[in-house]
């Protein structure tokens, strides 16, 4: 396999992860915040709710990076399908 499919293949690898990271993220956000009863067991929500923005942000973060240093095929994806 030469080094531009295996860096393709990385590179791709890891916008996936942190497409999906992001989307998770965000689900678990809008649960806390429109479902506030069904996360009882978090004594603090607003500490709750301010790392799931973080953990976003970041996923963001890398997101961005790699669609601006690597374009891959999944740069389309990452971009239509933001918030």
């Amino acid at each position: 396999m030469g080094n531009l499919i295996m860096k393709e293949k990385y590179i791709t690898g890891i916008l996936g992860k942190h497409i999906g990271m992001r989307d998770i993220a965000i689900a678990d956000l809008a649960t806390y915040l429109d479902h506030p009863v069904g996360v009882g067991e978090h004594g603090d929500i607003g500490h709750e709710i301010e790392r799931k923005i973080k953990e976003i942000s970041d996923c963001d973060d890398m997101v961005n990076t790699i669609n601006k240093y690597f374009a891959t095929s999944k740069e389309s994806e990452s971009t239509s399908d933001d918030k």
